[in-house]
């Protein structure tokens, strides 16, 4: 929604050229609409810097200020803008009332864009061009030297002006009641100039049973949270550190980290009323046996191999339990096939049996009808075993109807159906009809 509308202020909004005076300056104070455009025309063939500062009459932490060749920025939330070239990001991270901007530029037009989003506000807008590429923001407000990337800050001061005192991290350095008196916070920096290309560890321990915060800062923006702490993830980490409680972090130094450029860390303890006690903090070189780190795709690739080995698991059961029932299944067919055959497929004639005899030799036994499985089969007939016929049961334990089984035994077969095993019929012993 910002950005749809700053398209369609931007378009309706007219651009207002930069004339220099004799001193290479140009300032002017306007009144803040939802953008103004300032275009500065350079036709030399020369490289020329371009120092852009905004001094707002009131503190605005929407208004933007932008500075791009050739052609105004049609999308000020766009990655590939430069924090002090292109956009003042780190200002209006901080919410100050000065913006800067530093632009060169050999032959090419520069259009300089404000932005913001308080209707009658006023603003002072100063341009100087030099060749002069040693120009800081505020002077590094005398505690820095200018250079051509930027302030190079004192030992004890940090940010993009050198306006923050902070304390430069050592090793075994201990913080004992340093805090500021309204709001119960501290800054520390740590010099990067000997940790390029490094990993190591910084570890924090303080004897604070209420317990400290601890920020990490991702930008050259310092976030000072006065009497609460607001958290923007993309400014900044917080980590919390107490008596019972160690903090240790892994941080790691780019080797294209710019060698003057610095690590910020904000101390601030938990509840206001509380002030900072003894904070100790260390730095030991990190080694790979201290830290095991696993990929976010080596956890995908474990997670999806244990769901394809379980599948496949399964399926192989469900094979085996199929084959299992088709097995038995052919053998049914093969008894029945067996029992009818010789019978002008006919089924199976109830005929009047010695029962006993048969049972004796075959050791058949008589089960109950509350021994009997409702659900099972004859596997003789493939019937079900209904509890109102007679049925017998084998040595091994399985169930016959008691015509089936006799008619099975009076050919002969002297095994049980399913399980082959020998019923022990003797060869002179007959089976009698009636």
């Amino acid at each position: 929604m910002i950005y749809v509308i700053f398209l369609i202020s931007h378009c309706l909004s007219s651009i207002i050229e930069v004339n220099f005076n004799d001193n290479s300056k140009w300032e002017g104070e306007f009144q803040n609409s939802s953008n103004n455009t300032y275009r500065i025309k350079h036709n030399d063939q020369v490289q020329y810097f371009f120092y852009i500062k905004v001094e707002l009459d009131i503190i605005n932490p929407k208004f933007m200020l932008l500075a791009e060749k050739y052609q105004p920025i049609s999308n000020p939330f766009s990655p590939i803008l430069k924090d002090g070239e292109n956009v003042d990001a780190t200002n209006l991270y901080e919410n100050r009332q000065i913006r800067f901007l530093k632009i060169a530029s050999f032959d090419q037009n520069i259009y300089v864009t404000t932005i913001g989003n308080v209707e009658g506000q006023r603003y002072k807008i100063s341009i100087v061009k030099t060749k002069n590429s040693s120009i800081c923001q505020n002077d590094c407000s005398g505690n820095g030297i200018c250079e051509e990337q930027g302030c190079f800050c004192a030992m004890n001061y940090t940010g993009i002006d050198c306006s923050y005192f902070a304390t430069p991290i050592i090793d075994k350095i201990s913080i004992i009641e340093y805090q500021n008196e309204k709001n119960y916070f501290t800054f520390l920096t740590l010099p990067t100039s000997s940790l390029q290309g490094q990993q190591f560890i910084l570890k924090f321990k303080t004897n604070n049973s209420i317990g400290l915060q601890i920020l990490v800062y991702k930008t050259q923006a310092i976030i000072n949270p006065f009497e609460q702490l607001s958290f923007n993830p993309k400014l900044c980490d917080i980590f919390q550190v107490s008596k019972n409680k160690d903090l240790e972090l892994l941080l790691m130094v780019p080797e294209t980290f710019k060698q003057r450029q610095r690590i910020n860390f904000g101390i601030k303890t938990i509840f206001p009323n509380f002030i900072l006690q003894d904070l100790e903090i260390s730095i030991e070189e990190y080694t790979k046996e201290e830290i095991i780190y696993i990929s976010d795709t080596i956890i995908i690739i474990i997670s999806i191999s244990c769901v394809v080995f379980v599948s496949l698991i399964i399926v192989f059961c469900c094979y085996k339990h199929y084959q299992r029932k088709q097995l038995q299944r052919r053998m049914m067919m093969q008894n029945q096939e067996a029992l009818h055959s010789g019978q002008d497929n006919h089924p199976i004639i109830p005929q009047q049996i010695q029962l006993e005899e048969i049972c004796q030799k075959n050791f058949l036994q008589m089960l109950s009808s509350k021994e009997i499985n409702p659900d099972e089969y004859c596997s003789i007939c493939l019937e079900p075993l209904k509890s109102a016929l007679e049925v017998r049961q084998t040595r091994c334990h399985h169930n016959f109807h008691t015509q089936c089984i006799n008619l099975w035994l009076e050919k002969a077969k002297h095994e049980c159906p399913i399980c082959r095993q020998q019923l022990e019929l003797k060869a002179q012993d007959e089976i009698l009809r009636t």
